[in-house]
């Protein structure tokens, strides 16, 4: 039986946040409340080039601000004005560039993406809000400081910035990674190369429009989240089996992960589930599995002679399929060259396990009664080159 509620996310919620600063110059006099809010609107503004590619934008904006050029928000920045950010920020933007140069490396560039942009959205979001903090330490800070249609007493601005840039940030570079992680996918060897350098030239025109019209770069950033948004479901599922598939094995190859037949550390909704497991394990789906679409990630655990597929929310109830485990149920366990595949002929299922399950395939074998052992002997170049450099593979 799948049980399943409705989300609590509504779509008015993260646009009502993101409508914030907007508020604020919808009123009677736009101009006086676009010079009120001028270093809200200065913040916002560089979201947009922040989100698509963050250190390309912070050294654009680094850059400029050592220069003493720029608005009052880019020139007057504790984060910025310094040539250590401008030389850091540089390096961290053609880092990923030189591995998507071939297919062979693709994979460690899409890695150092994933880093980047994690460091790269605290960075940002630093580079937003401390100016508020300086401002903080001056005595005039402590003046009431109007949005033109409230007044706070203190400046709401650092709050407004923190609920407008932290979805924004979240929903925009997760559905940019989508797009990178489906030109990985393509043949074509220089596509992702061509991509990054397409990525790092949008960030930088955004950066370009920003500070030569902040109030239009704030308007086409909100033009990216509106459309981020509809994107963002099937994004960040397509994110997850990305990051499953691929970038997990690298960890269990370089000894920074464990896999385990029962886990130390599930998530809660996934043991309120179980009662006497022998087995527990992550998996993505290949084909559709009754309301679940391809790619999407469960748990699947034997607990008591039962398969139990499990797939914990945020929002509403856990989603539990249930299936009798018989000899007969699987017909193979294949070792591909990015994946084991596990699959049953009788149900019209399979299951894709990422390589890091290596120590522990045979007794997932053993345990599910596979019935045709078909194990491969494929190799996953990169991955096997990655760890023996790292003199990590056993």
């Amino acid at each position: 039986m799948l049980l399943k509620t409705k989300t609590f996310i509504k779509p008015w919620i993260v646009g009502f946040l993101f409508m914030l600063p907007l508020l604020a110059i919808a009123q009677e006099d736009p101009n006086l409340a676009i010079e009120e809010n001028s270093n809200l609107i200065q913040s916002l503004g560089l979201l947009g080039g922040i989100a698509i590619a963050p250190f390309a934008a912070l050294f654009v904006t680094s850059l400029v601000s050592v220069l003493g050029l720029g608005n009052e928000f880019i020139a007057e920045n504790p984060v910025l004005g310094n040539w250590i950010t401008v030389v850091i920020s540089g390096i961290l933007t053609f880092a990923p560039l030189l591995p998507k140069l071939l297919k062979s490396t693709a994979v460690i560039g899409q890695a150092i993406d994933w880093l980047n942009d994690r460091a790269g959205a605290v960075v940002g979001l630093i580079v937003l809000i401390s100016p508020y903090f300086t401002q903080a330490l001056e005595p005039t800070a402590t003046e009431a400081v109007t949005l033109g249609f409230m007044d706070f007493g203190t400046s709401p601005y650092l709050y407004i910035t923190l609920a407008v840039a932290i979805p924004y940030l979240i929903i925009v570079m997760t559905v940019r990674s989508f797009f990178g992680i489906l030109i990985f996918l393509s043949p074509i060897p220089t596509l992702d190369a061509i991509f990054e350098v397409a990525k790092q030239g949008l960030s930088v025109g955004m950066v370009l429009l920003y500070l030569a019209w902040p109030e239009g770069a704030l308007f086409m950033s909100a033009i990216i989240f509106i459309i981020s948004f509809f994107l963002y479901r099937k994004a960040k599922r397509l994110m997850a089996f990305f990051s499953y598939l691929y970038l997990k094995p690298i960890g269990v190859a370089l000894g920074f992960k464990k896999v385990d037949l029962l886990p130390s550390h599930l998530p809660s909704r996934v043991n309120d589930q179980l009662e006497g497991p022998r087995m527990v394990v992550q998996v993505a789906l290949k084909t559709t599995f009754r309301k679940w679409k391809q790619r999407q990630l469960v748990y699947m655990a034997l607990d008591n002679n039962t398969l139990r597929f499990i797939r914990p929310r945020w929002f509403g109830m856990t989603e539990v399929e249930e299936m009798p485990l018989t000899p007969e149920l699987f017909s193979s366990l294949t070792k591909k060259w990015t994946h084991y595949q596990l699959k049953s002929d009788s149900s019209n299922l399979i299951f894709q396990l990422n390589l890091g399950h290596g120590p522990i395939i045979q007794e997932i074998e053993d345990l599910l009664m596979v019935d045709e052992k078909m194990a491969s002997k494929e190799e996953v170049p990169q991955f096997n080159q990655l760890a023996k450099v790292m003199g990590q593979r056993k």
